[in-house]
């Protein structure tokens, strides 16, 4: 029997729909929602013919799908006599609910993001009252994780106000993605009560250039001086968090060390990365690869913690795969990198050093800079270098006899 632990323990809003999850590239089954009243019985019948649906492998609905799982029945759900079919065995009790029903509600134009280049859907619809639906009814897991998604969440008007609803509740710690354009006393607040778990400011850049031609906007230093504030009030630097998107369309590698630097001046130690959603995950460019491990290395020669967010699960085995690639150790800076010379074989190109990432064989560090010790490699070509250099000094030198 397939099952997915997330039919009763998660949930999404969006613009005019409700769903289990967001997992990227996924087929997911929606449950048509535009606002006011909700009707738990449809809602509950929607997730028993998803499950029903699962159990058909030719299925398109959540097909490649790395959450689902087999089980042997009555573990979580049982069996109906009528159909023989499995049914919800358990309460719907949440502990992810994801919130992003503004998906339109942007100050931002990203050369990423389709959102903003649709016609924008009109008027949003208040979580707040199906929230408390839930809670009321005891629905919500009393340590759920809530997500503020978008769109632009400092956009959304009822933000300030369902936010510290949230927090009131209990232990419930909210995670809020935002481009850090705007200042938010909402989220001065929530740091100040420590009801946050992660505020997640992307910036996908490290220089006003970069940002404007990434972002479409030219609000760079907004939210440099934003992202000071917050880290005054954050009771932990690692609850603010840097993101940077490795894009593959708008290649943004050369903006890879100077968002580095900045997160270093800024005292983050919390970053996180994504790859350009809107490419073939299943047919990945050598060139985003590379840059993917050039921001790990980075990140590990820093000290700061760094993790994936967003991949499919066809882009993460690529990538795992890439790692495990064994190629002959040397020099590799980030300006000198294979596929910069396709035409020249690997024994000539002086690549990879430390291929010690995450402790596994064949794990590179492109970035050779940041390295502390001098390489055999390049120690010996410096020496050969000297003597070649001073040799016609040393034959004066005998010749004079000094």
């Amino acid at each position: 029997m397939i099952q997915c632990p997330r039919l009763t323990t998660a949930i999404d809003f969006e613009p005019s729909w409700l769903r289990p999850c967001c997992e990227p590239m996924i087929k997911m089954p929606q449950f048509p929602y535009e606002g006011g009243s909700f009707n738990l019985e449809n809602y509950i019948s929607f997730l028993n013919n998803t499950l029903k649906t699962l159990q058909n492998d030719s299925a398109e609905i959540c097909s490649g799908c790395p959450v689902k799982v087999k089980i042997e029945p009555p573990m979580m759900y049982k069996a109906t006599p009528e159909s023989h079919m499995p049914s919800l065995a358990l309460p719907i009790r949440l502990q992810q609910i994801l919130i992003n029903h503004f998906r339109d509600l942007c100050n931002c134009k990203c050369c990423y993001c389709w959102n903003w280049r649709r016609p924008r859907k009109v008027g949003l619809y208040s979580v707040k009252n199906i929230l408390k639906y839930f809670y009321d009814a005891g629905m919500i897991a009393n340590n759920a994780s809530y997500s503020w998604g978008g769109g632009e969440v400092t956009l959304l008007p009822e933000f300030e106000e369902l936010s510290q609803w949230i927090a009131d509740q209990g232990n419930n710690k909210q995670t809020i993605l935002t481009n850090g354009i705007l200042f938010s006393s909402a989220i001065t607040c929530l740091l100040e009560r420590d009801a946050v778990n992660i505020i997640d400011i992307s910036l996908d850049s490290g220089s006003p250039e970069g940002y404007k031609r990434i972002k479409g906007v030219d609000k760079f230093y907004d939210v440099i001086e934003n992202i000071k504030q917050y880290m005054k009030q954050a009771k932990r630097p690692s609850i603010i968090s840097l993101k940077f998107i490795i894009l593959e369309r708008e290649d943004n590698r050369n903006e890879i060390e100077p968002f580095f630097e900045l997160c270093k001046t800024l005292d983050i130690v919390n970053i996180r990365y994504s790859v350009d959603m809107g490419i073939d995950h299943t047919n990945v460019k050598q060139r985003t690869l590379e840059s993917v491990m050039l921001f790990e290395s980075i990140a590990k020669s820093y000290n700061m913690h760094c993790r994936p967010v967003m991949l499919t699960s066809g882009m993460a085995e690529k990538i795992e795969n890439y790692r495990k690639l064994h190629i002959t150790p040397g020099m590799y800076s980030s300006t000198y990198i294979a596929s910069d010379y396709p035409s020249a074989d690997n024994a000539s190109i002086p690549v990879l050093g430390l291929a010690d990432l995450d402790n596994r064989q064949g794990v590179v560090n492109l970035e050779a800079k940041h390295q502390t010790k001098l390489p055999k490699q390049k120690a010996k070509y410096v020496n050969r270098l000297f003597w070649r250099i001073t040799a016609p000094l040393r034959a004066l030198g005998k010749f004079f006899k000094i």
